[in-house]
């Protein structure tokens, strides 16, 4: 499986029960823009795992089946000590 960093997101706003945002797509390094439902299916498929860094840890990216405020399948990163590696916290593409 081949793996990639992503260096920045483009967000949207989800307005379900109340205003919160969600990745809309992920940039990669090598220049790549790729969509959050090609990015679910690559993680889930097997195809593709994407992870990104902060203040010197990796944090890989996930798929959570469900918002809890919208229901829908989102991206985020695994949990650990820092928020700075976090998908929202990143640049936009």
């Amino acid at each position: 499986m081949a793996s990639y960093r992503v260096d920045r997101t483009d967000k949207e706003y989800v307005y379900a029960g109340s205003a919160h945002r969600h990745i809309a797509a992920i940039c990669l390094e090598d220049g790549r823009k790729v969509a959050k439902a090609t990015a679910i299916y690559n993680i889930q498929s097997g195809r593709e795992a994407y992870w990104t860094t902060g203040d010197g840890l990796r944090a890989n990216v996930e798929v959570i089946a469900r918002c809890a405020k919208c229901t829908s399948a989102y991206l985020r990163t695994d949990r650990d000590t820092t928020t700075k590696d976090n998908l929202l916290s990143l640049p936009d593409c």
